[in-house]
């Protein structure tokens, strides 16, 4: 498989270095670009045509929630996760509704942003843990399709992706909202309690 193309867009210099050097050390990504705004992420969206953008939403000029509208609506097929600072629900389900994959807090430590990149990669979606304590409570679209669940690496977690709050849970499905209600186990991980 080759490795996950990914453009880096954050207004902060030493974190877009960060974040090359550690995903540089994993041969599944590979940065392809970076950005300092929203304007230049999509400039550079245009030209590099990723596979994946991390996203910070509070950039100057353009914001990170206007490039994704943006890009999306350009590039469909280029995934876009947030990495941000705002803990607020609402942040998260209009990034969401804006068209992207997922949603990280820059709190996150390292393995978990692994985690996030490799589940929007294979298709899914993710949503930072604490920011999604029910599965699809909130979700702007009235009909969600069934869930498909994989196992992470560890194989200790489960993700829900289905539209569009799926997450990472430590709940078993039977306490999940009825709108998740279609879950069907894989039997290749078993959940924490």
């Amino acid at each position: 498989m080759a490795a996950l193309r990914i453009l880096l867009a954050d207004d902060h210099t030493v974190l877009r270095s960060g974040l090359r050097h550690m995903l540089g050390s994993h041969a599944d990504f590979t940065v392809v670009g970076e950005a300092a705004n929203g304007l230049e992420a999509i400039e550079q969206a245009r030209m590099l045509k990723p596979d994946l953008i991390l996203l910070d939403l509070s950039m100057p000029g353009i914001g990170g929630l206007d490039a994704l509208v943006r890009i999306r609506s350009e590039l469909p097929w280029v995934k876009v996760l947030v990495l941000t600072m705002h803990d607020d629900p609402g942040y998260v389900r209009h990034s969401l509704a804006a068209g992207a994959v997922g949603y990280v807090l820059k709190t996150a430590a390292d393995e978990e942003l692994l985690t996030a990149l490799r589940v929007v990669a294979n298709g899914g979606t993710y949503v930072y843990p604490t920011l999604a304590s029910e599965p699809c409570r909130g979700s702007p679209v009235s009909r969600v399709p069934p869930m498909r669940t994989a196992a992470s690496p560890s194989g200790r977690h489960r993700f829900c992706s289905c539209w569009p709050w799926g997450t990472r849970t430590r709940k078993s499905p039977s306490s999940w909202s009825s709108a998740c209600a279609r879950w069907r186990p894989t039997g290749s991980a078993s959940w924490i309690s």
